[in-house]
């Protein structure tokens, strides 16, 4: 019963001060197709391997978690907060993971992701969302996120804007990876393609870094290869 109350508090408490947060900011959206075809390659070889020694299964999500968190090591002000008091910088990778819950939505944490291989960050997510559907997530695990991935694409969504999650700076907005058309610089070729919008608050990410942010991202989900480089 105490952690059912607790839930609802944090998440009345969150939604007040993202709804207060959001109308004080000029939100910034950049949104940009990417070519998933490796990533696709990746999970399908990963599959087997995490399976053997977690008995779970790798997802996308496992995957872009760990895509995320290195690149936000090459640009500390997407992975700041903005408070009253100004900008603090965080030496700590701390990835949100937004939850659906049947009366609303929590985000669990995973804390310091960049230094996580991916069997770990599977077993994490794993049993993050586990216990956030039974309600029995701690305190600390749903607090001190420094970046958030909503991914709806395991329902279809092919774009969404996501809010960003105060204090935070940013928020990613993952939708469905489906087959479409693809010019490749010579023939028009059928491909797997992902939609990825990010969510900015402009008093602290600026336009060309997002850009470039963004740019990085698609490097790493077009060419995963770079996790180990």
């Amino acid at each position: 019963m105490l952690s059912i109350v607790y839930k609802l508090i944090t998440m009345i408490t969150r939604l007040l001060h993202t709804f207060v947060y959001n109308n004080n900011i000029l939100s910034m959206i950049m949104a940009q197709f990417v070519l998933a075809d490796e990533l696709v390659k990746l999970r399908g070889r990963m599959l087997p391997l995490i399976e053997k020694t977690t008995g779970l299964r790798i997802s996308y999500n496992d995957i872009l978690i760990k895509i995320v968190a290195q690149s936000l090591e090459k640009f500390p002000t997407i992975n700041a907060y903005f408070l009253d008091n100004g900008i603090q910088m965080n030496p700590a990778v701390n990835i949100g993971v937004a939850v659906a819950l049947e009366d609303g939505l929590i985000v669990p944490v995973v804390k310091n992701a960049n230094l996580k291989g991916l069997s770990q960050i599977v077993v994490e997510t794993n049993d993050l969302s586990k216990r956030a559907r039974e309600s029995k997530l701690l305190p600390e695990e749903i607090t001190g996120g420094t970046f958030t991935i909503s991914n709806l694409g395991m329902y279809g969504v092919d774009s969404f804007n996501a809010i960003i999650n105060a204090p935070e700076s940013a928020i990613l907005a993952c939708g469905a990876i489906k087959k479409r058309p693809y010019f490749d610089g010579e023939n028009i070729v059928v491909a797997s393609l992902m939609n990825l919008t990010l969510s900015g608050d402009h008093q602290i990410v600026d336009g060309a870094v997002a850009a470039q942010f963004m740019q990085y991202l698609k490097n790493l989900i077009e060419e995963p290869l770079g996790l180990i480089v």
